[in-house]
């Protein structure tokens, strides 16, 4: 897998080094955009294999690997974001709870 995006939003947040975001898929990069390593790579390519015949238990194993790779990447996300929430006004939609 060279590169994974938010369905709703259509934005690249992971992808192999040297993605070039416009020129080869059209979709726009995140502003917190990570680079995927060879581990990474590896889960998010077992996911796509995937199959009908694949047991309950293969399953699990994929997507916990994957949650384990991703979950290094999570500092990082966290600053990013938490350097974006820092320019909005409303960083924890206070709005979306009545407020």
């Amino acid at each position: 897998m060279d590169f994974m995006f938010f369905a709703d939003t259509d934005e690249v947040f992971m992808a192999m080094p040297g993605f070039e975001e416009p020129e080869k898929t059209g979709k726009p990069a995140h502003r917190c955009i990570q680079s995927m390593d060879k581990p990474m790579q590896g889960a998010a390519n077992a996911l796509l294999a995937i199959g009908n015949d694949t047991s309950n238990m293969t399953k699990t194993r994929i997507k916990t690997r994957l949650l384990l790779s991703y979950s290094r990447y999570m500092p990082e996300v966290n600053r990013c974001n938490g350097n974006q929430l820092a320019v909005e006004d409303d960083p924890f939609g206070d709005e979306s709870f009545g407020y």
